[in-house]
C-alpha cells in the first residue's frame, strides 16, 4: 500500500480490515522507513487509528525511525523503534529462549531443592520435640502434684497469717470502742440542735418583724397610696409616657389617666398653665 501522501490512509486502513478478516497470520506488523512529519502523516489518520483498534489480530507498529511518533503508535499493541526492531520482536532467536528456559529451569530446581531440604530440617526439629504421650501425661501429672502441694501450703499459710491479723485487729478496736464517744456525740447533737432551734425562732421573729417595718415604709412611699388621697397618674394614650407638664399635650391629643381604682380615656380639649 502506498504509505505517504493524502490518498495513503484509507488503503492503509483497507488493507489492515483485509488481513483481520483473513485471519492467516499470528501478528501484523505496519512499517514504514523514516521521513519528515508530512510522510508520516497518513499513520495520524482516524481511518487508520480505528482500523488498528477493530483488528483482531495483534498489531506492531514500527512506522519510521526511533525518534518519530505517530498516532499508530499508541494505538497498537506494542511500538518497535524501527523496521527492524518489529521483526526480531515477532521472531525471537529460538537459541537465546532456550538459554532462559534452562536458566529458569536451573533456577527452579535450585529452589525446590533448598525448599524441600529446608522442610526436612524442620521435620527432624519437629520430630526432637516430639514426645510419647503417656511420658508427657506423667510429667505433667508430676507437675500438677508439686504444683497441689505449693498451693496447699500457701493457703494454709495465707490463711494463719489473716487468722493473727484479724485477731490484732480485734484487740485493738475493743480496746478504740467509738462507742462512748458516739454517746458523747449523741449529746451534743441535741443540745445544739435546741440552740440552733432557738436561733432560727429568734432569727425569723426579727424577720417577720423588719418586714412588717419595710411593707408599711413602701406603702407609704407607694404611688397606689397617693393615688388613695385622690391624685391620679396621666399618660400619653400612643407611647404610655407620664405627663408632669400641660406645656407636653397638644389640644385634641388622647390622654390616660389611672385612679386608685380604675382608669379613664379621654381627650384634651383645653390648657390652662399656672
Amino acid at each position: 500500500v502506498p504509505v505517504q501522501g493524502k490518498s495513503a490512509a484509507a488503503p492503509i486502513a483497507q488493507a489492515v480490515r483485509a488481513a483481520a478478516a483473513r485471519a492467516e497470520c499470528d501478528v501484523l506488523i505496519i512499517a514504514r522507513g523514516g521521513g519528515s512529519l508530512e510522510d508520516l502523516w497518513a499513520f495520524n489518520e482516524e481511518v487508520v487509528a480505528r482500523a488498528l483498534f477493530d483488528c483482531s489480530i495483534p498489531i506492531v507498529s514500527a512506522v519510521g525511525h526511533e525518534t518519530d511518533f505517530t498516532i499508530a503508535d499508541m494505538v497498537a499493541d506494542v511500538r518497535a523503534p524501527t523496521p527492524t526492531a518489529a521483526a526480531e520482536l515477532v521472531s525471537p532467536d529460538q537459541s537465546e529462549w532456550r538459554q532462559r528456559f534452562e536458566h529458569i529451569e536451573t533456577r527452579l530446581r535450585r529452589q525446590v531443592r533448598d525448599l524441600l531440604r529446608e522442610r526436612a530440617q524442620h521435620v527432624d526439629w519437629l520430630a526432637a520435640r516430639l514426645v510419647h504421650p503417656r511420658a508427657q501425661l506423667e510429667h505433667l501429672n508430676r507437675r500438677l502434684e508439686t504444683l497441689t502441694h505449693r498451693l496447699i501450703g500457701a493457703q494454709s499459710k495465707q490463711l494463719h497469717t489473716v487468722q493473727l491479723m484479724l485477731h490484732s485487729l480485734s484487740n485493738h478496736l475493743s480496746y478504740c470502742s467509738p462507742l462512748s464517744r458516739l454517746r458523747a456525740l449523741q449529746l451534743d447533737r441535741q443540745h445544739l440542735h435546741e440552740r440552733l432551734r432557738q436561733a432560727v425562732g429568734q432569727l425569723l421573729m426579727q424577720q417577720r418583724t423588719q418586714l412588717t417595718h419595710f411593707t408599711h415604709a413602701l406603702h407609704t412611699l407607694s404611688p397606689l397610696a397617693t393615688l388613695d388621697r385622690g391624685y391620679a397618674i396621666v399618660r400619653r394614650e400612643a407611647t404610655g409616657e407620664i405627663l408632669r407638664d400641660a406645656a407636653e399635650v397638644a389640644i385634641g391629643e388622647r390622654i390616660e389617666a389611672r385612679l386608685a381604682k380604675g382608669r379613664f380615656l379621654g381627650r384634651v380639649e383645653e390648657k390652662r398653665e399656672e
